[in-house]
């Protein structure tokens, strides 16, 4: 069988009948494809859209899962996902991506005062907040016992507990 590709495998469709072995041929025709010499029977798969190893598969057992990136983060949602061999556009290997809308949001990202849980550790504005206490009277001196955390101020607090009495603006 002739072995155009030179891999010790033949085509099967080009046969020399001949008591002493022709230069150029072999006497295995098992290649599935005599012009390329990485494609012949148990030839490692490699991704490449052929069949390297001619067992009628290709590029089998070199799958992996893609996540897709949406916000461009270079993380992505774990909920959406392909297989393939090689990565698509708009795919990552990474899935950890809490948020794949905004690109603000993803692990180890930097925790912000925003409401978001941006490091996706399921906790929002983690170590950002402080106690804003009531100024029912405007005096900018708070109640201290009635509190609320926050990273951002807010309308009716302020940050000095310190109003004894908050229903008198002048004490």
């Amino acid at each position: 069988y002739a072995d155009s590709d030179g891999d010790t495998y033949g085509d099967s469709s080009v046969v020399a009948i001949d008591c002493i072995q022709p230069s150029g041929y072999v006497s295995d025709s098992g290649d599935c494809n005599d012009s390329n010499n990485s494609i012949y029977p148990g030839a490692p798969e490699i991704c490449d859209g052929l069949d390297n190893d001619c067992d009628t598969q290709i590029d089998e057992g070199l799958d992996q899962t893609w996540y897709a990136d949406n916000d461009n983060d270079n993380y992505g949602n774990g909920l959406d996902s392909i297989q393939s061999c090689s990565q698509p556009s708009g795919y990552i290997s990474d899935g950890s991506d809490c948020d794949d809308g905004n690109n603000t949001v993803y692990p180890s990202a930097t925790e912000i005062c925003d409401g978001l849980d941006n490091d996706c550790d399921s906790l929002i504005d983690e170590g950002l907040t402080q106690a804003w206490y009531a100024d029912a009277d405007n005096d900018s001196y708070g109640n201290p016992s009635d509190t609320v955390q926050s990273c951002l101020p807010l309308s009716g607090y302020v940050t000095d507990a310190t109003d004894c009495n908050d229903n008198e603006s002048t004490v």
